[in-house]
């Protein structure tokens, strides 16, 4: 689990807020990163990584308006 923050919008949780929120849930692997790029340069090199993007219509648009 990444979180990562939403530039757009000011009204949203901060990433390190959901890791915590995620690690007190039970996750395991948890990190706060500081853009979405960020997370995926994150993801170990050689594997193969699926990436669910959850969250709000806000974090979809930055994220297909950045890669899509």
């Amino acid at each position: 689990f990444t979180a990562v923050p939403i530039p757009s919008n000011d009204v949203t949780y901060t990433p390190a807020a959901l890791a915590a929120i995620a690690t007190h849930a039970g996750m395991k692997h948890v990190r706060a990163a500081n853009t979405v790029t960020e997370a995926v340069q994150a993801i170990p090199a050689g594997g193969r990584a699926r990436i669910l993007i959850c969250g709000s219509l806000y974090l979809a648009g930055e994220v297909l308006r950045d890669n899509g």
